[in-house]
């Protein structure tokens, strides 16, 4: 479920952002790829440090926050629309780049720790299938939400409702 609601949240805002990026901002295609720099930098340098941090303290917690990080970089993204760059972009992708480090590691090991050793194959191919089958639900209903005049807006609105969704579903569903 978690992985479900958080995922399409994620493909909303990729779908939607580049053509922010490029059509609104006016960003060659170079420079927009490069807007999505602090996401990628921050999954990539923070995921092993926070998987570490939850194998410490706990799934849980992390399995909360990154969710509504990643709800609160959305409602940035939607607030920052006319916001310069820096503060419209720049700055709610490296929170959500953040988010999703404190995030990905936990929900994949919490995932995987549900079966037993002879499933982990299983629960992983499943996992991944469920990612991406969000990813097609979020392109399509960003794709459907953008096309109104508030699109843009209404659809990283409906992203971060997505992903506090998954907090509020972890926070149910994951015993302490």
């Amino acid at each position: 479920v978690a992985t479900l609601l958080v995922y399409t949240g994620l493909a909303v805002m990729f779908f939607l952002l580049s053509f922010d990026l490029i059509d609104r901002r006016h960003l060659t295609p170079t420079d927009a790829g490069l807007a999505f720099l602090p996401f990628t930098l921050g999954v990539g340098l923070l995921s092993r440090p926070f998987g570490l941090l939850a194998d410490k303290i706990g799934a849980r917690i992390m399995l909360i926050v990154g969710p509504l990080g990643a709800a609160f970089a959305y409602i940035l993204l939607a607030l920052g629309i006319g916001a310069p760059l820096t503060l419209g972009v720049l700055f709610p992708m490296t929170l959500l780049g953040v988010s999703f480090a404190v995030l990905v590691a936990p929900l994949t090991n919490s995932v995987l720790s549900s079966v037993g050793n002879d499933d982990e194959g299983l629960a992983s191919g499943v996992n991944n299938t469920v990612s991406r089958i969000a990813q097609i639900v979020g392109i399509a209903l960003a794709a459907g939400v953008a096309a109104y005049t508030a699109g843009y807006v209404a659809s990283l609105i409906v992203a971060a409702v997505l992903s506090a969704a998954a907090a509020f579903a972890i926070a149910l569903m994951l015993p302490g």
